[in-house]
């Protein structure tokens, strides 16, 4: 319809997905040509990074890791539910945006979201770790560099013995694009496909 109305081509993808290509081009994927990418902001997603290449999936929702979590039982870690707390603690903010601005790493609502989140996340690292095997899990999305170490240093990856032997692990990073991994992976939608077929 945008396209109609423009009469020019027109991309659309989403955060989660460009997050993760922009991560691929000036992040991690510098050096890991494999990775999974955790969007976590208002809600919770990601993208999966292939010998460099973010993978779609058939239907174009390839990395929606949160849909791996049982409906109600285990909580999503997403940047809506760290404002939530704070609220309780007397800490509001309007919107994730304003909570972000004004970060602090020593809200006492941190310890209480990193223990509410860290049993969904597990599961989802552990189902990454086992079904696609990357070099790398990134923790991004709008998550400060801090909050994602923090609730790196609180996930459990399963990893029964097959055979007698541990699987090898992925690493678990924060990360590294310098800007907004969402704007830049979505500026390159127009060039790949014009130029990268």
């Amino acid at each position: 319809m945008l396209a109609q109305a423009c009469t020019q081509p027109v991309w659309m993808d989403n955060d989660g997905s460009v997050a993760a290509a922009g991560e691929a081009m000036l992040g991690v994927g510098r050096r890991h040509r494999d990775f999974a990418y955790l969007y976590l902001s208002y809600g919770f997603g990601g993208g999966l990074v292939i010998d460099g290449q973010v993978m779609r999936g058939a239907r174009g929702s390839a990395g929606e890791f949160a849909g791996m979590l049982p409906a109600q039982k285990l909580e999503r870690a997403t940047l809506e539910l760290l404002r939530e707390l704070l609220a309780d603690d007397g800490v509001a903010f309007a919107d994730v945006r304003s909570l972000l601005a004004a970060y602090d790493p020593t809200w006492p609502a941190i310890e209480r979201w990193i223990a509410r989140s860290a049993p969904g996340v597990s599961l989802i690292v552990s189902a990454i770790t086992a079904v696609c095997d990357p070099e790398a899990i990134v923790f991004g999305g709008r998550l400060p560099a801090d909050l994602a170490r923090r609730l790196i240093a609180a996930v459990q990856i399963d990893n029964l013995p097959r055979r007698g032997q541990g699987r090898p692990m992925p690493l678990l990073l924060p990360a590294e694009a310098p800007a907004d991994a969402c704007a830049i992976g979505a500026a390159t939608l127009p060039l790949k496909a014009r130029y990268f077929r």
